[in-house]
């Protein structure tokens, strides 16, 4: 019970340092579209191209967005974008990973679906969490997706049941991440939707 309550301490304490975060970046923005552009997300693909970047940095400068969330691309390509765009943006980026983007780096583009998931117990889902959460945090990614349904795009599709979807927040959250819950499949279609908050 002790630790709970320090880890619940903890938790309070966190919450209150970004709550009084947010109130002191979101006192920096003056107008009201400022304000409603911050609550705006747009989904990246981290790919070399000079169209796309010319796109994102506008939307970063001029409309001053709120953040990002990259659901394909390059590693490398990644890193240097969260670092270009972090560098254009007044006030700083929320950077997050799409579920299957952010796997696709801890298995180096190799994701073994099907497999993955008839090997998987709760305590596997729990550390692949930590995992990425740890890969996510030396990127400058916040934020992690999870899905209920995932495909390789090859059309072989795995579900997570509830508990293993607890197991996989968990390990982010034990490696104080931040999980987020992404149901609308047309999401992660970027020519249909790239804007969402």
């Amino acid at each position: 019970k002790s630790h709970e309550k320090r880890r619940e301490s903890h938790e309070v304490f966190a919450r209150q340092y970004l709550l009084e975060r947010a109130k002191r970046l979101f006192a920096r923005i003056t107008t009201l579209e400022e304000k409603i552009a911050q609550l705006i997300f747009y989904q990246v693909e981290a790919l070399y191209d000079q169209a796309q970047l010319d796109e994102f940095e506008t939307l970063v400068q001029k409309c001053q967005i709120g953040g990002v969330l990259f659901s394909v691309g390059n590693y490398k390509r990644q890193s240097y974008l969260i670092e270009h765009l972090q560098g254009l943006s007044k006030t700083p980026l929320l950077i997050g990973n799409d579920f299957l983007h952010g796997l696709s780096f801890y298995f180096q583009d190799v994701f073994p679906l099907t497999t993955l998931h008839a090997k998987m117990t709760e305590q596997r889902y729990s550390d692949l969490g930590k995992a990425v959460m740890v890969q996510n945090r030396q990127l400058g990614v916040h934020f992690q997706f999870d899905r209920e349904r995932m495909s390789d795009g090859k059309g072989i599709q795995m579900e997570m049941d509830e508990r293993q979807l607890r197991a996989f927040r968990r390990g982010i959250r034990d490696a104080r991440g931040i999980v987020g819950k992404e149901r609308d499949s047309s999401i992660s279609q970027p020519f249909l939707r790239p804007f969402f908050s």
